[in-house]
Formats: C-alpha cells, structure tokens, sequence
C-alpha cells in the first residue's frame, strides 16, 4: 500500500453516534480522556476546516442528543439524524452528504468501536475509500469487543490511528502556521490527563464514625449533610478545560 499523508486538502471527518447516552457506556477509557480525545480530534477538523459529518441514531431516545464537546466545537458540520439505521452506510442522506464532500480520505470515529465505527468503515471501504478508525476518539463498552473490532478492520484494510498521529500528519512541519495552535492542543491534553490522573490517585477520605460529631452532642439524623467528601476531586475534574 502507498503512503499518501493525510492533509487538509484530502481528507474529511466523519463522526458516528457521538451522543450523550452511548457515552456513558464507554468503558474502554475514562470518561475524563474519552472527552478529551474526542474534544481533541473535533478541535482539528476545526482548526484545519476539514469537511465534518455528524450522525445520531435515535436522537430524541436513549441514545441522546449530540455530544455537547462535538456540537460547540463543530456548529457547522453537516448533521444526518438518522430513523433507524444502525450502519450509518445504510442511511442515502449520509452517504449523500459523504459523496458530496468529495474526498476520498475518510477519517472515522464513534460509539461503539465495534458497530458504529466498523460497520460505517467497512461499508466505507467496499465504496471505495480509504478508511482511518480513530480508536482514541472512539469507545465501547469492553476491551475484549474493542480489539475484535481492530483487528476485523484492520484485515479489511482499514488504517488505524489516533488524534495526535492525525494532528502530526495533517501539521506537518512546526514551522507552519497552524503549529501554535497545535502546540496549545497538545499542552493542554497533556496537563489534562497530568491532571486527572493526579485527582484518580488521590486517597479516598476515611469514612467517619456513624455516631461522630464534631460539636460533641449526638449527630441529628434527621438532616442531611451538606459535605461531599469527594467534591475537591469532583471540582478538580470539572475544571478540565482547553
């Protein structure tokens, strides 16, 4: 297979079922670095302008609306809500809208690894295309089913790779324009997962005595406390920002 590198002239994004409720199903990272790499890779297709799609499935159910992180970083990317199909391939707006972007270099990520992602890419490449599987900005609910899905695309010819070797490609040298920008991203997923990791490693708070009270009469159990031993971690996390 040739190597022709990834620019952003020759390649689209494609992104599959990145909703709210899928999202709280994944279980292959952390919620904190899932959010990241997703917030990552959208913050490229922004900052290079590469042709967006975003598809839901059963957007108005358990599924959920589109992820807040995707929808606020890219407001004008094309939006296919599909009815029902679960290969986002089956659907003729989506695959309407992928032919009229014109390139053939498509770059894939979703929830789930193994049904949103494969299905679409497979599809994908039968058409025609060459398929990146963004894995970091992509998520399932096991390991186990994750690494079957690579390795069935994999076979397929399905190339896959991750938000920073896509940022890298698509840069190309430091001393071009984007590359402050680039850098900042970079700066900032790192001091972001410096920083969750560090609030994760944090001892959890000794449980205090059920009959403990620190004004020395016996603790009124008809009201609630007010204290949530875990909300300076909580806070820390929230904080996570770009």
């Amino acid at each position: 297979m040739n190597y022709e590198r990834l620019t952003s002239e020759n390649a689209a994004l494609l992104m599959v079922d990145h909703q709210t409720g899928l999202a709280n199903g994944v279980q292959t990272q952390t919620p904190p670095v899932f959010i990241n790499n997703v917030k990552a890779l959208a913050t490229l297709g922004k900052n290079y302008k590469l042709p967006t799609i975003i598809t839901t499935s059963f957007a108005t159910g358990p599924n959920g609306p589109i992820m807040p992180i995707v929808e606020q970083t890219l407001p004008n990317a094309t939006i296919v809500h599909r009815p029902g199909e679960i290969n986002a391939w089956d659907n003729p707006d989506f695959v309407k809208a992928v032919e009229k972007i014109g390139r053939k270099k498509l770059l894939i990520v979703g929830i789930s690894t193994e049904v949103c992602v494969a299905l679409v890419s497979l599809s994908a490449v039968n058409a025609g295309y060459e398929v990146y599987a963004v894995l970091d900005a992509s998520g399932t609910w096991d390991k186990l089913v994750e690494d079957a899905a690579i390795a069935r695309m994999v076979q397929a010819g399905i190339i896959p790779i991750t938000w920073c070797a896509v940022g890298a490609e698509l840069l190309g040298d430091w001393r071009s324009p984007p590359a402050r920008r680039m850098g900042r991203l970079w700066q900032n997923i790192c001091h972001s997962r410096a920083t969750t990791t560090l609030v994760s490693s944090l001892p959890k708070p000794a449980a205090k005595p059920a009959n403990f009270s620190t004004s020395g009469h016996a603790p009124d159990s008809s009201k609630k406390s007010l204290c949530n031993p875990y909300s300076e971690r909580l806070s820390v996390v929230k904080q996570l920002r770009y």
